[in-house]
């Protein structure tokens, strides 16, 4: 074995390396201490242009407190001793420096700022490039708003043209024309999804949303989220599926009241306790007001203009009819689910598999904006230095600021519609234990990685993993995988041994609780392959978000077999 001898320098040289390393290592400190205010941002295409007055500037300029996440990332982890260059570590101190000023941007952290720094923010925009994995939540949560209103005269949102439209594109099309069945929450080809979601989507989407909710002959369902203990929240999501499809037969309109998962800090002013904290409402404000005035009046109860949860029965909530409106769409359903080699051709309660998918993903349509800055939050922390290196590796000099003022038409009406950047092909798998063990056949993490392997087979450009699971053994054994996969989760404290579950979200508290799993739920649903448990209702529903967002084609691979089939 030979090692590289670094050759003997001059006193010159060596203390000219000297003072560039006693400089690297103050703009280390402050990058690792500080939290640049909203001026940081100011000089920033300048600080590495040899100024050494700018970079006094920009540390005379920053505050105590900040933390980049992603400090102890493995890109950071570069060479060291006698290896270690001043090209790398400039490099590593350009990646530090953009990721926090991408951190300090509107599009990430503003949800903790008050209104007149978010708008001093948004003036900043321009002086960064764009992050390609964060969404701009403020401007997202509008536009979201906007495609879930009527439109003038009582038109339907422009759906089919929201990607101009919306955005002030305006194509002089005929209104009557303006809309079709093209709900913006419904991704790829009819055939990418399951049968008729897009008539279904944009049918649920019109009943749940009447033009005038003051009409004396609309009916109401007001119903709160399940809140037992017992239940996760996957049970949660399939219960109110089950009161919507009793809306649907009934004709009324389902409003939810209140959400457990939803009573904590940061579920603020009318979205306390309510669905709204997390997506877009079912219904309309205007619904919702009608709703909560017909409850006061016992007369809308006795004649059966409001009903609620105590009027149905649990066999009619969790397996009751499945609304016939559209026939039987679910006796078209194409097989595309594999256990041990072959694909599961029947399933005893399909009706039921067809209405959840297309319930949670009416129910979970938008985002709201809180949910955009967790997802945010969790993209950057997982995959924000690789997109800062993709992002400095698109400049061929260190970006000047007036690179970032070039935007055309394509990006303000096409390209800004776009989803936020991850490294495809990405790969979901959900690992579900602990006590599940009552309820199906348990497997290793060796066996999700058998099917991701099977999977690599075929798609041999596949590297990455959202790995999901609540037991911290899964994510100590996925270790032994990375010399081959790049495996990304989020850093949460997990079960060890059998601990139930609601004792385990307990030990995390609500919020936590359940933002780590939904921000794994969204994200597993986004990924291009899937590989779960058919035994947990988690994964069932995760599959039902995928195959009405245009990835039922993509298939799913399954550890075992599930109580239905």
């Amino acid at each position: 074995m030979t090692r590289a001898v670094a050759p003997v320098q001059s006193v010159a040289q060596q203390w000219r390396a000297g003072l560039i390393g006693l400089f690297l290592g103050m703009c280390v400190t402050y990058l690792l201490q500080v939290t640049p205010s909203v001026n940081f941002l100011i000089p920033f295409n300048k600080v590495w242009d040899g100024d050494s007055s700018l970079r006094n500037s920009y540390s005379q300029q920053a505050s105590k407190g900040h933390k980049i996440s992603n400090f102890n990332d493995s890109h950071f982890q570069a060479l060291s001793g006698d290896a270690l260059s001043r090209d790398n570590v400039l490099e590593n101190e350009k990646l530090k420096l953009l990721l926090s000023a991408w951190e300090l941007s509107d599009i990430f952290f503003s949800k903790r700022y008050g209104a007149s720094t978010v708008k001093s923010l948004e003036s900043l925009s321009n002086a960064v490039p764009v992050a390609p994995h964060l969404e701009h939540c403020h401007k997202k949560s509008l536009l979201n708003e906007e495609l879930d209103s009527w439109g003038v005269n009582g038109t339907l949102p422009y759906w089919n043209l929201w990607k101009g439209e919306v955005y002030g594109l305006h194509m002089n099309v005929p209104m009557e024309t303006g809309s079709t069945l093209y709900p913006p929450w419904v991704e790829g080809s009819d055939e990418d999804n399951l049968p008729l979601t897009r008539q279904v989507q944009t049918d649920i989407w019109k009943h749940q949303h009447p033009c005038n909710c003051q009409n004396a002959s609309l009916r109401f369902l007001l119903a709160d989220w399940e809140t037992d203990p017992g239940f996760g929240m996957g049970a949660q999501f399939a219960s109110m599926a089950g009161m919507l499809a009793i809306a649907m037969n009934e004709q009324r309109i389902l409003v939810t009241k209140y959400y457990d998962r939803a009573d904590h800090e940061d579920c603020l002013g009318s979205n306390h306790a309510q669905w709204s904290c997390y997506f877009l409402s079912e219904t309309s404000e205007e619904c919702r007001n009608r709703a909560f005035s017909l409850a006061s009046q016992p007369s809308a109860w006795a004649d059966g203009l409001i009903t609620g949860k105590n009027n149905y029965t649990s066999k009619q909530i969790w397996v009751g009819k499945t609304p016939r409106k559209w026939g039987e769409p679910w006796k078209a359903m194409q097989p595309t689910t594999q256990i041990n080699g072959k694909m599961l051709i029947h399933h005893k309660a399909a009706d039921r598999r067809w209405w959840r998918a297309q319930a949670i993903r009416y129910l979970m349509r938008f985002p709201s904006k809180y949910t955009c800055f967790l997802l945010n939050e969790a993209r950057h922390k997982a995959f924000g230095v690789v997109a800062a290196k993709m992002v400095l590796d698109a400049y061929q000099t260190w970006p000047k600021e007036s690179q970032f003022h070039n935007e055309t038409d394509i990006d303000k009406f096409v390209w800004s519609a776009k989803k936020p950047w991850m490294p495809r092909p990405l790969v979901s798998i959900h690992v579900r234990q602990g006590d599940k063990a009552k309820e199906m056949e348990l497997f290793g993490f060796e066996d999700y990685m058998k099917l991701a392997q099977h999977l690599r087979r075929r798609f041999p450009e596949i590297r990455n993993i959202w790995l999901s699971t609540e037991m911290q053994e899964v994510i100590n054994e996925s270790e032994a995988y990375s010399k081959w996969w790049n495996i990304y989760y989020t850093n949460i404290s997990r079960q060890r041994g059998n601990t139930s579950m609601p004792a385990y979200e307990a030990s995390l508290g609500r919020k936590t609780s359940t933002n780590y799993p939904l921000v794994n739920f969204l994200l597993a649903s986004d990924a291009d392959f899937f590989i779960g448990a058919l035994g947990s209702t988690w994964c069932y529903l995760i599959d039902g978000m995928r195959t009405t967002g245009g990835k039922v084609m993509a298939g799913y691979l399954s550890v075992n077999k599930y109580r239905f089939w």
